[in-house]
């Protein structure tokens, strides 16, 4: 990604490190944030309209269906001929 190359460009040229900031297009790029804090830098993005956040923590449901297959043992893939 374009914008994390530069800003650990940067970085590594001795740029003392502030708030990243930037529009809809680098909010809504989840890959940056991930790197962003991996940096431990700030960043301050418009995250648009259609992304949503909690103020507390979620708890978290799977459905039946999931839980059953996880519990099953895995299956052999194994066609024939000698062990």
């Amino acid at each position: 990604m374009i914008a994390v190359d530069s800003v650990k460009q940067m970085l590594a040229a001795g740029v003392s490190a502030a708030p990243v900031l930037g529009d809809e297009v680098y909010g809504n790029a989840s890959e940056l944030r991930w790197e962003l804090r991996q940096l431990g830098l700030e960043y301050f993005l418009n995250a648009g309209g259609d992304l949503h956040a909690w103020t507390a923590p979620v708890k978290v449901r799977f459905a039946k269906r999931y839980l059953e297959r996880r519990r099953r043992p895995a299956r052999s893939h194994f066609h024939g001929g000698t062990e």
